[in-house]
Formats: C-alpha cells, sequence, structure tokens
C-alpha cells in the first residue's frame, strides 16, 4: 500500500492540508483526513458526496445544512453526513475545522447517528496525528471511528425506543392528515435517516409504508360500515380517489367498494366506528 504525504490546497476560500490513504478495508474505509482554515464567506454545496462525511468544527460559526434540516456551526460540535445524503454549509466567521472521509458497509450506519453531535476534540486529533504514525494509517483512523461510533450508538439506541413508539402512535392517530416522513422527522426532531433505519428495524417496514398500511386498513373499515370510496380517501388521508383505488388495488388485488353485507349500517350512525 502505498503512503501519501501531507497535501496543501490554497484558493480563495481556504487552506486545506490533507492526508490521502490509500486503503481498501470492508468495514470502515477512510479515505482521507484533513485540517481546514475557512475564510469568511467560505460556502459549498448543495451536493452529494459517494462516501460519509465528518466535519469537527475547532472554531468559527456559519451554519450546515443536512437533508434540509439547517444547523448553526458550533465549535465542538462534529457534523455527520451519510453517504448520498444532500448538504451544503457556509462559514460566517473565519472557522478552524478537522474533515474526515471513509465507506465501507460500517460507514452507512453512521446514519444512525444524529447529524449533529457534540464532541470532544481529543478524537478528531487523533485522527490527524495518524499521520505521524509508522504503521498502518489507515487501520488506526479506523479503530478511531469503530471505537466513536461505538461509544455513541448505544446511548443514542436506548434513547430512541420510546421515540420509535411515540412516532407511531403518533402516525396511527394522524393518517388522516397530509404526514410525510421529513414532517414526522422535524416534529421529533430527529435525523430523518436515523428515524426512518431505526422505525424499519423495530416495525418490519418503512414509515412511508406503515402510514399507507394504516390508511389503507382505516378506510377499508369504513368501506365496511357503509362509506363510499370518495368519504373512505378523503377520511383516511388519500389526496385523491384515483390515488386511493390505484393503492388499495395494489395492497389487496382488488377495487374499492362498500360492502355489501354492512351496507345497511350506513343508516346507524350509532354503530359507524368513533
Amino acid at each position: 500500500m502505498a503512503e501519501n504525504a501531507w497535501k496543501r490546497v490554497k484558493d480563495e476560500r481556504c487552506i486545506v492540508d490533507e492526508y490521502v490513504l490509500n486503503a481498501n478495508l470492508k468495514d470502515i474505509n477512510p479515505m482521507f483526513f484533513s485540517h481546514i482554515k475557512h475564510f469568511s464567506g467560505t460556502n459549498d454545496g448543495p451536493v452529494k458526496r459517494n462516501f460519509t462525511m465528518i466535519r469537527y468544527f475547532l472554531s468559527g460559526s456559519g451554519y450546515f445544512v443536512i437533508s434540509g434540516q439547517r444547523y448553526p456551526i458550533e465549535p465542538g460540535n462534529a457534523y455527520i453526513v451519510p453517504q448520498g445524503v444532500l448538504f451544503e454549509y457556509y462559514i460566517t466567521e473565519e472557522a478552524e475545522s478537522i474533515y474526515v472521509a471513509f465507506d465501507g458497509e460500517v460507514s452507512r450506519d453512521f446514519a444512525l447517528l444524529d447529524s449533529v453531535i457534540p464532541a470532544s476534540p481529543d478524537i478528531f486529533n487523533e485522527i490527524l496525528a495518524a499521520a505521524d504514525y509508522e504503521g498502518r494509517k489507515d487501520l488506526l483512523v479506523a479503530s478511531i471511528l469503530m471505537r466513536w461510533y461505538l461509544e455513541i450508538l448505544p446511548n443514542k439506541t436506548e434513547a430512541s425506543k420510546d421515540y420509535i413508539n411515540e412516532v407511531k402512535e403518533y402516525i396511527d392517530e394522524n393518517y388522516m392528515l397530509p404526514i410525510k416522513v421529513e414532517d414526522i422527522a422535524v416534529k421529533f426532531s430527529m435525523n430523518r435517516s436515523y428515524l426512518s433505519r431505526i422505525f424499519k428495524k423495530t416495525f418490519g417496514m418503512t414509515m412511508k409504508e406503515y402510514i399507507i398500511s394504516v390508511r389503507l386498513r382505516e378506510a377499508k373499515h369504513l368501506l365496511n360500515y357503509g362509506k363510499n370510496v370518495t368519504e373512505a380517501a378523503i377520511l383516511c388521508g388519500f389526496g385523491s380517489q384515483s390515488q386511493f383505488s390505484k393503492t388499495f388495488k395494489k395492497f389487496y388485488s382488488e377495487v374499492p367498494k362498500v360492502s355489501k353485507n354492512e351496507r345497511e349500517k350506513k343508516k346507524n350512525y350509532s354503530e359507524f366506528p368513533k
């Protein structure tokens, strides 16, 4: 494996001291790490990367946007951008940051973490110091990232159990409203990618699939109590009758219709589900 020395890149936006790693690790594969001095007005994005990135700010101010959610840049915070996630940032006051990029199978699990995490600079200074390590620098950086990840994840996972049940209850109670996954993530102040993955792991389906399943279940119940197709569609949060009919047929392999056996129940409003 060829080793690389520090490389300096300087332009009107920043001064970057970057160390590139030539590695091909399976779980966490560090690609490069950098020490960056940002000038006021520095910006990047909106853009997506084909690797996971963490940027830790030692100083400065501005804002960071990850998956459409805006966070203030504050020293002592690590900003996590999973692979393929849209992000951008803008520096309003001269800043200093440490940046590490990596891919690999475990790197995708960093989406389970919050987008912004308070962290000690020690972890990121360790990564920078890996440039002077005489052994496998890629293995050292990978082990540092894994150690930090394992320190954070257990606490985050435990704290999320109650949140996930609350999210499910929220959907059960508000399925008739035009709720979307991104709206739920904002409401519960959770990273969308993290929330989606934990929800699927817990309930065996994505949040979008669960929202649709609840709407269809309730709509079928209403049809059995004599509501017509249009009423069932509107009352259960579907944007239109055609959308409802198409989704209903896809899930139940039949078109929605009022139950013949229950049609007479429409005359007795006391029997309608409350």
